[in-house]
């Protein structure tokens, strides 16, 4: 009698095509049929059986987390030298850029060139008049103000460090992430290459509420405090910066990848800190064409404040939905790190859908 279809990992039903478990997210070899009672890889027992376990009726096919799979040799190659994630260590070069105000160097600029003025103004006048004592003054408020100018400009050319500090940082951690994906779902690009994969880059998640003690210090937290609170902190905090009275940069990334296969579309979507290289949210999803009930992208105005323009100033944040089973999920969109052609496959993945569908 010909044995029904399970997982190789966790001993849950599948259906005859599915090359991966709904209920655990393990990749099925293609070799045969598996027996209903497998063996518990995780057991120290080598014995050691489990029943199958049964899928909730309706549920969509999410997974988080997923185990951790080995790489093909291309992926390995790919992730050779890769950050460690697991090992956060605080840039602070890059933290301090999102949480400390940039504007602290033009202002010590400006009192220093209001001091230097005065202070010189002060001591033409005292010597003029040969009063010395006045003159003094002068020659003292004229080097504060030479000091402070100083480290104005210090201030000024460490946050522009601490800038091209903060991109490197996008840049390095968004194609780490990318090329996680791949290993993380268990394929090769050979095995999903039915249209390009969409690459999307966004604004990370809001961490969980385990991490909203540091978040509420750096908020109620005086000046002179926050540089303390950052040195004892590597907890994911959200923070961004505007560059060029324009472009938003955020500290907190997330990066999502839909790969497609003849009968399922298959996410990775992960979300890290980019001043200590936590990964704090890692999601893999696959879900067969047929359950997809919609696909849709919002755009909402948000506030935030401009250190360039000294305002605050409105933004548009874009987000990216897919509805499966009736469970609606959401992945962010940022237009200015995005491919400029994401709107176009986005659109192309709507028409695979309702092609596979039909």
């Amino acid at each position: 009698m010909a044995t029904n279809k399970f997982c190789q990992y966790c001993g849950a039903p599948l259906e005859p095509d599915s090359a991966f478990c709904s209920s655990c997210g393990g990749r099925q070899d293609a070799a045969g049929d598996t027996p209903m009672m497998q063996p518990n890889r995780g057991s120290a027992d080598p014995g050691a059986t489990m029943q199958p376990k049964q899928p909730a009726e309706g549920t969509a096919t999410i997974l988080q987390p997923v185990r951790e799979k080995q790489p093909s040799e291309e992926m390995k190659t790919k992730l050779e030298g890769s950050i460690n994630s697991g090992d956060a260590k605080l840039q602070p070069s890059v933290r301090n850029y999102y949480l400390t105000s940039s504007s602290a160097g033009d202002m010590l600029l400006l009192i220093g060139v209001i001091m230097i003025v005065i202070g010189f103004l002060v001591l033409i006048g005292g010597y003029n008049q040969g009063a010395d004592e006045t003159a003094f003054a002068g020659a003292g408020v004229l080097v504060v103000g030479i000091c402070l100018t100083c480290g104005g400009a210090v201030l000024k050319k460490q946050a522009a460090g601490s800038e091209a500090d903060a991109i490197a940082a996008i840049h390095e951690f968004r194609e780490y992430l990318k090329n996680r994906a791949l290993g993380q779902l268990g394929v090769d690009e050979s095995e999903v290459n039915i249209i390009e994969p969409i690459v999307l880059y966004g604004f990370g998640r809001k961490p969980d509420d385990s991490f909203v003690e540091t978040e509420v210090q750096l908020k109620s937290a005086k000046a002179m405090n926050v540089n303390q609170i950052l040195k004892n902190s590597v907890d994911p905090v959200r923070a961004y910066k505007m560059i060029d009275g324009d472009t938003v940069l955020s500290m907190l990334i997330q990066v999502t990848v839909f790969y497609f296969t003849e009968k399922q579309i298959l996410i990775y979507s992960g979300d890290i800190d980019t001043s200590t290289g936590k990964l704090y949210n890692e999601t893999t999803m696959e879900a067969y064409y047929r359950d997809v009930t919609r696909i849709s992208t919002e755009k909402k105005l948000w506030k935030l404040y401009s250190d360039v323009k000294q305002k605050n100033i409105y933004k548009v944040k874009e987000s990216l939905y897919l509805s499966i089973q009736g469970e609606k999920m959401s992945f962010s969109i940022n237009s200015e790190l995005t491919n400029s052609v994401v709107d176009e496959q986005i659109a192309g993945m709507k028409a695979l859908v309702r092609e596979k569908k039909s």
